[in-house]
């Protein structure tokens, strides 16, 4: 059970300045791409705001952590210190895996600060957020949110039935893996364009209840689904390329990209020219790579990780054994359909924690595979004083830290004869913090190569399986930030901007005190001399 952070208490919030911030959040956008599009002509609207202002390189854990970028944006901590990193997460105590939301997160949004200082406060689908009692304004969450973890919901409590009955439902496009008709991709990418219509004129409604806003922040979140739905049909070099689909749909992903750029035009054509205006992406997007299906064999067959036998008795054989033979009987894609509309999230989610749970022979196992992501493999040591049946002392834990390092580092993808595994990265080598211990151990970066359905290791030889499952894209660490606005140093060049800089920075912009609890620091270079304000760090 996480603790709040009393966020009031150190501070003695009063009206200090006027300077107006809005924020728009192109969720995933990715830096290379929206330059690469500037350039070609697609993106004139982004282009002309970078002409005016500037455009640096943001960095995030992204490439480790796929969901805590925007928890660190909206927060100003790392993960290290409120402990969210993953849809999916382990319960150290029970070692159950549930799925997360923000809601669990100990440190509130960085404009909850804004409580009783007089600042009109807009918030619309910023994503991993809640609406926070207590603020002058309006906020609503999870409405056209990519991927919503938590139900939609508003404050004022009626106002999200009333953008509903003004614009419809937002239909979240589900991702298919492996599409066996065209039509499925062509259906999502017009429902993409469509929803990037229907969230402009419900984020203009919003932003028309207010003349002044004093901070007013929304993100889209359709770059995000097109780049897992799309991106390796514009990439002719992705490993999943289709020529079919290709020569049909390789102009989806820079299409949805443009739409987004005349969206914000729109938003922003009737923005006093005081107005600060931030444009930000906390990651980015590439190919993925992933052998986390793998990970469970290969701990076992290192000995770190004991696996339970599948014939622990005749019974439970026999069981899986009629259990499989009736899955493989129905064909593959009745079975995706079941598995995607008819069974229940939570009924997936249970029995996935339980299978976690019941396979490992946790009295015997010195670190296991944490089977939470699409991308980088998570692996925690079963440490003693920590978890309930570690078997690791404290004293050890460095030590094998490094051996399971060492170890990962001989596999070899015998399709290209070279290393499989790119980077081990011990967590506490790069994060500090009081939540330090909810996160993982290590985290293993896959070769960014080809996919690696085979692995060789010196010790065991050669070990293959090929996941169905494998999603095409990941995400990287790589955002960015398009600052425009007389508070703005124009065409400034500036670099090591981190995702937690920007909370303390639209905090400093607006005049308001920074909390000694963030992690990031002001962007004082990003800042014109012209601002004045009273804000001390």
């Amino acid at each position: 059970m996480t603790t709040s952070i009393d966020c009031d208490k150190p501070f003695n919030h009063k009206k200090q300045g006027s300077n107006k911030v809005i924020v728009i959040g192109l969720d995933s956008a990715d830096p290379n791409l929206v330059e690469h599009w500037m350039e070609e002509g697609r993106l004139p609207f982004l282009k002309s705001l970078v002409s005016q202002g500037i455009m640096a390189r943001v960095s995030s854990i992204a490439s480790g952590f796929s969901d805590a970028p925007w928890l660190s944006f909206y927060t100003g901590v790392r993960p290290g210190k409120h402990g969210c990193y993953n849809f999916l997460e382990m319960n150290r105590e029970s070692r159950e895996i549930f799925r997360t939301n923000a809601t669990l997160c100990p440190f509130p949004p960085f404009w909850s600060l804004l409580r009783s200082t007089e600042k009109k406060v807009g918030i619309f689908d910023v994503p991993k957020t809640y609406p926070i009692e207590g603020l002058d304004g309006i906020q609503i969450s999870a409405w056209g949110e990519e991927y919503p973890l938590i139900k939609a919901c508003s404050l004022p409590k009626n106002l999200l039935a009333e953008i509903t009955s003004r614009f419809g439902r937002y239909e979240h496009p589900r991702e298919i893996l492996n599409p066996r008709l065209i039509f499925q991709q062509v259906r999502r990418y017009r429902k993409l364009m469509s929803a990037i219509k229907q969230k402009l004129k419900a984020v203009k409604f919003v932003m028309s209840q207010e003349n002044s806003w004093d901070l007013f922040m929304t993100s889209f979140g359709e770059a995000h689904y097109a780049n897992h739905l799309f991106y390796h049909l514009w990439d002719r070099s992705h490993w999943a390329y289709n020529s079919e689909l290709g020569n049909k749909l390789g102009e989806a992903l820079p299409n949805i990209y443009s739409k987004l750029d005349s969206a914000v035009k729109t938003l922003l054509e009737d923005v006093p020219e005081d107005v600060t205006v931030l444009i930000v992406s906390v990651h980015g997007v590439s190919t993925n790579y992933s052998a986390n299906h793998l990970m469970p064999e290969i701990l076992e067959k290192l000995g770190f990780q004991a696996n339970v036998g599948s014939q622990s008795s005749d019974s439970k054989l026999s069981s899986n054994t009629l259990l499989q033979s009736l899955r493989d009987f129905v064909p593959m894609p009745i079975r995706d359909f079941i598995n995607d509309w008819i069974v229940p999230q939570s009924f997936h989610d249970k029995s996935h924690s339980q299978q976690f749970i019941s396979s490992i022979d946790w009295h015997n196992t010195r670190a296991f595979f944490l089977p939470l992501g699409h991308f980088q493999a998570f692996v925690s040591i079963n440490l003693k004083g920590r978890d309930p049946y570690g078997t690791v002392e404290p004293e050890d834990y460095q030590q094998i830290c490094r051996e399971i390092t060492d170890e990962l580092k001989c596999l070899v993808n015998p399709d290209t004869g070279k290393p499989a595994v790119h980077d081990v990265i011990q967590i506490s080598e790069i994060l500090e913090g009081e939540r330090l211990y909810q996160l993982p151990d290590l985290i293993i970066k896959w070769a960014e190569d080809v996919p690696i359905n085979k692995l060789h290791h010196p010790k065991f030889g050669l070990i293959s399986g090929e996941y169905y499952g494998l999603r095409k894209t990941q995400h990287t660490g790589n955002g960015f930030v398009i600052a425009k606005g007389k508070h703005i140093n124009q065409g400034i060049d500036i670099s090591n901007i981190r995702a937690i800089d920007l909370p303390p920075t639209i905090l400093y912009l607006m005049g308001q005190p920074i909390p000694e609890y963030m992690e990031g620091r002001v962007l004082f270079e990003l800042i014109s001399n012209n601002l004045k304000t009273n804000s001390k760090a």
